[in-house]
């Protein structure tokens, strides 16, 4: 599996966290002792990475043309993206559904988080074949650039696993 391939995979799925994130720290903005949510180390994780993805998308300077052949790479996999998407929207709901349910039951807990993980490794496939097509339209400067936004991006989750430790 190339970098680039690694990188796509990794930000489908900190998107799909991220969304779940935003929404739990949103609903938890201020606490019973009145904490508010950007002393949060979840809220400084989410502001550094909007933070870093802006910066990575100056930084890259990707030229219209770049951006016009990857435009057109993605389209060409769109419905293959679509249906992927679909998979994974459809299967995380059923995992939250059997997590939230009344009795929750563990085989089908389990079940349902299979089902799940086998729809992110059909949408990472996808995703790598995308990711392939468009690292021929990258300069190797910006290659090497992404891979570095994904370790800072690791490193930080790190980070907040450690804060959360605390």
């Amino acid at each position: 599996m190339t970098r680039t391939t690694k990188i796509v995979i990794g930000v489908v799925v900190a998107a799909l966290l991220v969304t779940g994130t935003v929404t739990v720290a949103l609903a938890q903005a201020d606490d019973a002792d009145g904490c508010a949510m950007t002393t949060r180390p979840i809220a400084r994780l989410l502001k550094g990475h909007f933070g870093r993805i802006k910066q990575l998308r100056q930084d890259l300077n990707v030229t219209a043309e770049q951006r016009g052949e990857i435009k057109g790479i993605v389209s060409e996999h769109k419905q293959e993206l679509r249906e992927a998407a679909g998979e994974v929207i459809a299967a995380k709901r059923a995992l939250r559904e059997a997590t939230l349910a009344e009795n929750p039951d563990e085989a089908k807990i389990r079940a349902a988080a299979d089902t799940l993980g086998d729809a992110i490794g059909d949408a990472a496939v996808i995703g790598s074949k995308v990711a392939g097509d468009a690292r021929g339209v990258l300069t190797s400067e910006q290659i090497a650039m992404l891979e570095q936004a994904r370790v800072d991006g690791e490193a930080a989750v790190d980070q907040w696993l450690s804060e959360m430790g605390q």
